[in-house]
């Protein structure tokens, strides 16, 4: 068990993410499953709020339902562990295995080696 994985995602390690690219890439790839990703984290009840806040674009119903889940409006908890499993469920088992190499052994804001490709 990693240092990090039942530990809420700290503002270090998030703006660590979006400054190597991390974020972009993640929203990228998940996107086209971003109604799968809200109801695995457990607001399924918002899709057609986050739909409505979207106006149509995908990348940007991914930004909210991540922002949504992350200020804790959900039935998920906010751990990484949580994050991983869920794209596991929702089918980016790759995606997690990067996610994890990301992360490394221990907390992110001293380890992040290894960007997501």
């Amino acid at each position: 068990m990693a240092s990090w994985d039942n530990k809420k995602p700290t503002l270090q390690q998030l703006q660590h993410l979006e400054r190597n690219g991390i974020t972009v890439k993640f929203i990228h790839k998940v996107k086209g499953k971003w109604q799968d990703l809200a109801t695995a984290l457990g607001l399924g009840d918002s899709i057609e709020a986050i739909a409505a806040s979207a106006f149509g674009q995908s990348d940007v119903a991914c930004r909210i339902v991540m922002n949504t889940w992350l200020n804790g409006a959900n039935r998920k908890p906010v751990t990484w562990q949580t994050l991983l499993d869920v794209l596991e469920e929702i089918g980016f088992p790759e995606l997690k295995s990067e996610l994890e190499t990301a992360l490394g052994p221990s907390d992110l804001a001293t380890n992040l080696a290894v960007n997501i490709k």
